[in-house]
């Protein structure tokens, strides 16, 4: 199965997991062994608190303290660990460990590389990841928006339209030879910790996937495909998500780019905009409950029946009415579930826009690939574009009214029929190959109808046309 940009990233920041190690792990009073050699001394107060201790000096080197964490990919509560370097005087939390009882905590323990096999802290590994972690933290103690009062001491202020402060939170990943971090933006003390959510929905409509939390509700949102900066033509994907509990009150992000890099890197070159971009957005959100009474509406489980939500052509929630006034000639209709959820979305078979100076360059390149000295670059092109080899494919090579068409109208456009690599395809006087896939994944990848139309002008405007069946129907429509 092919692995999608968002299956990418929540394996990176969810599924991160012990690598598979062989070595025989016992305890024997309070002795750890590991492959039948003595490892460290492990203390248990309670269960939920354990110090563990130098074999020779009994010098305490971790205190742990074990809480319950709902994991969204297990959807099962865990107990995590949060491990208090005694020295460093420094806790380190982590998301992605279950610790049931003390085996599991040394095997944590040993593969983690907390502690090394002679007994040593591991140092270098620590004061890396505190030191990592305190310099991407921001603007502390500079709240920003309309402060108030809560009956929480762990948070005593919350922000509405703003928050106490953001930092990146650095996720640690182990492997056995190396260790990197996945970078996570918060804004702290947010009046909602769904902020995030309903700024990206405000600005980008309905989502694009979701990956649930604890009883089939809904947690971490995806929107893919983001142009988030008018001066860039980059493409984002962007995973929102918020925590609200006595512990902790934040909304957070997490955007990788299309080439599936860590936007939020201490490296990025974008990092400090996209900060920018998300403060500014909460800071500037409006009063609508539109999100939120959606939101919860897809939540709520008070019957099995399916209810059915209608988006428009952007995403945008309309009401049925407005759904059925739409002729369905011009449009397709693309259906799916969320939940206890029908969704119903417009999509028009017509769609008119202009492509971007880089992108339009790059598109010339592939119809040079494809077409080669037959691509006159100072003409009007129409694609008429194949999935697969059927028997529409067959019988526009058989138009004659077509190839009469396209040889009268040949000094003002010109007209080819290409296949994708699918078809399977042979190039021959009539047909040419997309042998490297790439105008369906640059247009197509997405559009499940086998003939899909392209009309492109010297100046990057574009036409694209789904679904229609009649090759010249689109030839007079697009002039």
């Amino acid at each position: 199965m092919k692995t999608t940009i968002k299956q990418l990233l929540f394996s990176l920041i969810y599924l991160i997991s012990f690598n598979s190690y062989s070595q025989k792990i016992s305890i024997s009073g309070n002795t750890a062994f590991i492959n039948g050699k003595k490892y460290v001394k492990i203390n248990k107060k309670n269960n939920r608190n354990y110090t563990i201790n130098h074999l020779v000096s009994n010098k305490e080197l971790l205190k742990v303290e074990i809480t319950k964490s709902y994991n969204v990919y297990t959807k099962s509560t865990w107990r995590v660990p949060d491990v208090i370097f005694v020295d460093l005087k420094k806790k380190m939390s982590f998301e992605n460990v279950n610790i049931k009882n003390e085996t599991d905590l040394i095997k944590f323990i040993y593969e983690h590389k907390l502690i090394f096999l002679n007994g040593t802290i591991n140092d270098k590994m620590a004061i890396d990841f505190f030191t990592k972690r305190d310099s991407l933290a921001h603007n502390k103690g500079k709240g920003v928006g309309i402060r108030k009062k809560t009956s929480n001491p762990n948070q005593p202020y919350i922000y509405k339209n703003g928050y106490d402060n953001f930092e990146i939170k650095p996720i640690l990943k182990i492997t056995k030879t190396d260790s990197t971090y996945i970078n996570e933006l918060r804004f702290n003390a947010v009046h909602s910790a769904m902020y995030t959510q309903k700024l990206m929905y405000d600005k980008y409509g309905f989502w694009d996937k979701e990956i649930m939390h604890k009883k089939n509700r809904i947690g971490v949102l995806v929107w893919e495909k983001i142009k988030l900066f008018k001066s860039s033509p980059e493409l984002y994907t962007i995973a929102v998500d918020g925590v609200e509990s006595r512990k902790d009150m934040y909304a957070s992000v997490v955007v990788y780019d299309s080439k599936n890099k860590d936007c939020l890197a201490a490296n990025s070159t974008i990092k400090d905009s996209i900060i920018n971009y998300f403060s500014n957005g909460i800071q500037n959100l409006d009063d609508s409950l539109d999100f939120y009474q959606l939101y919860h509406k897809i939540n709520r489980r008070l019957t099995s029946e399916k209810e059915t939500i209608y988006l428009d052509n952007d995403n945008t929630k309309i009401t049925k009415y407005q759904f059925n006034s739409i002729d369905k000639n011009e449009i397709y209709i693309e259906s799916s579930t969320r939940g206890l959820l029908r969704i119903k979305k417009i999509n028009y078979k017509k769609n008119v826009g202009k492509l971007e100076h880089q992108k339009h360059e790059q598109v010339k390149q592939i119809l040079l690939k494809i077409l080669g000295q037959n691509f006159d670059l100072k003409k009007n092109i129409m694609i008429h574009f194949y999935k697969q080899n059927a028997s529409g494919l067959k019988k526009a090579t058989k138009n004659k009214k077509y190839w009469a068409w396209v040889e009268n109208n040949s000094e003002r456009i010109q007209s080819f029929l290409i296949a994708s690599k699918a078809s399977k395809t042979i190039k021959n006087k009539h047909v040419f190959v997309d042998s490297d896939d790439l105008l369906r994944k640059v247009f197509f990848a997405t559009i499940e109808f086998d003939i899909n139309h392209l009309y492109i002008k010297p100046n990057g405007d574009i036409i694209i046309f789904y679904g229609e069946d009649d090759i010249l129907k689109v030839l007079d429509t697009s002039i």
